[in-house]
Parts: structure tokens; C-alpha cells; sequence
């Protein structure tokens, strides 16, 4: 299947050939969901706030990185055996309507 093509269909499931994420993939997919500036200065605020020390505060960060790590490789799971893509995977969990909700 050609993924260049602008007229594929992406919610259709993708083949092991397709699957070409290397490591500099998966750090990106990490980077953007661990590291925010907005995120980072609210713990900090709040960790201020209520008088936390520093070494508490990076074990609380660490250990808020690896229980996020944990949710999106769960969410990945089934892609990654499957090789259907998430936004089908929320539909299938949520319905269409679920998926579209903006509170």
C-alpha cells in the first residue's frame, strides 16, 4: 500500500510492511506527551505552593512519566497487534458520538 498516496484510506488497518517506526519515532511520540512547558510549571506551582521539597517533587515527576508511559502504550496495544489506528479504536470503546464529545 502506497502511504504516499493522498487518497488512502487511514483508518483502514495497516499491514506489518507498513509498520516502520523506528526509535526516533517512539522518542518523539514520548517527548510529546511527557514534556510540556505548561505542565511543567504547574507541578512546579504547585509543589511550591504546598512546600515540597526537590527531591520529592522530581520522584512524584518520574514516577507521573512512567504511569503516562504506561497509558499510551495500553492505548497503542491494539494497534500495535492489530494494526487498526487509535481514532477507530476510541470509536469502537466510545461510539462515534463519545469520540466527537467537547466539553
Amino acid at each position: 500500500m502506497d502511504n504516499t498516496n493522498p487518497q488512502r484510506n487511514t483508518l483502514s488497518p495497516v499491514t506489518a510492511e507498513e509498520k516502520n517506526w523506528g526509535s526516533f519515532a517512539i522518542f518523539n511520540v514520548w517527548a510529546n506527551d511527557i514534556q510540556s512547558l505548561f505542565g511543567y510549571s504547574l507541578v512546579a506551582s504547585l509543589f511550591i505552593t504546598f512546600g515540597v521539597s526537590g527531591w520529592t517533587a522530581f520522584a512524584a515527576l518520574i514516577t507521573a512519566s512512567l504511569f503516562v508511559m504506561f497509558l499510551v502504550n495500553l492505548s497503542g496495544a491494539a494497534g500495535e497487534k492489530y494494526g487498526i489506528p487509535y481514532p477507530v479504536f476510541a470509536r469502537a470503546s466510545v461510539t462515534l458520538h463519545g469520540v466527537a464529545f467537547r466539553p
